[in-house]
């Protein structure tokens, strides 16, 4: 409160956030309640099971991943009923249901929803197709979290061959030479991180150009790996690379300007203290 006793803008536009969070989520679960009672066969109407879908995706981006997972559920049983185990709405929906049990740290359960949507995809549109390196990839995510390393490498690499084939030198093949080279940097593999990464912003630099939030992430994944090799030099001319897209695009106060800078400070740091040193 100010000295006049009234809440400040900013604690009430809280609290205003915080009310219609609550009131958002109460009526979503509510009313999907309501709309299942009324709907004659709900468990076989694809429209009602498109709803659950939608509003769950809705809680997801409320981080409410308890409510979202049971309206993502009853969406996949729903497309069950409707069009079989093997359809592309049943995929999505399991999909969701993967992607909420992920971020609630239920990995086993993502894990399981994740390989279901990859057999879909693999059955409805082969090996060589965006969806099944979109399902491989998020597989790996799950493999690596659960320090499922040398399987979550192998499901990147099957993605990054995909992607190679059927889409070469493209933004998303980009994203698969990214995760692999986490992959690598979370294994200490650094060199082999770092050639990774190089060849994504290769890529980035080619099909996007310079002024991208993807080319700036390639520079940092890259600065962050030659800083584990303590090439701080060249890690800075990275960093630096990344923070002028990011100024540009996002502007100074953003997180990801903010945290480049911090970065940019510990490497010049890290410059300085080894220039001290050869000279003592």
């Amino acid at each position: 409160k100010n000295k006049a006793g009234f809440t400040s803008f900013e604690a009430l536009d809280d609290i205003v956030n915080e009310l219609f969070t609550n009131w958002a989520k109460d009526g979503i679960m509510t009313g999907v309640e309501t709309l299942e009672k009324v709907t004659e066969n709900p468990t076989i109407d694809s429209d009602f099971g498109l709803l659950c879908a939608q509003l769950g995706v809705m809680l997801d981006r409320q981080d409410e991943y308890d409510l979202s997972l049971q309206l993502h559920q009853k969406a996949v049983d729903i497309f069950i009923n409707v069009y079989g185990d093997v359809d592309h709405n049943v995929a999505s929906a399991h999909h969701n249901v993967g992607r909420a049990l992920f971020k609630t740290g239920d990995l086993d359960g993502a894990l399981a929803h994740y390989r279901r949507v990859l057999a879909i995809d693999e059955e409805l549109v082969g090996d060589d197709h965006e969806d099944t390196a979109t399902s491989l990839s998020n597989v790996a995510d799950v493999l690596k979290a659960q320090d499922n390393l040398e399987e979550a490498e192998k499901e990147m690499k099957r993605a990054l061959n995909i992607r190679l084939k059927v889409k070469g030198d493209h933004p998303d093949t980009a994203r698969s030479y990214s995760q692999i080279g986490l992959l690598y940097h979370h294994m200490e593999m650094y060199d082999e991180a770092v050639a990774e990464h190089q060849k994504a912003l290769n890529i980035c630099l080619k099909s996007l150009g310079e002024n991208y939030p993807e080319t700036a992430t390639s520079y940092h994944n890259l600065a962050g790996a030659l800083v584990q090799k303590k090439d701080y030099e060249s890690a800075l001319v990275n960093f630096e690379k990344a923070l002028v897209i990011y100024e540009n695009l996002f502007g100074e106060e953003h997180v990801k300007t903010k945290h480049t800078i911090s970065w940019i400070d510990m490497v010049k740091e890290a410059i300085q203290d080894e220039e001290a040193a050869k000279e003592s």
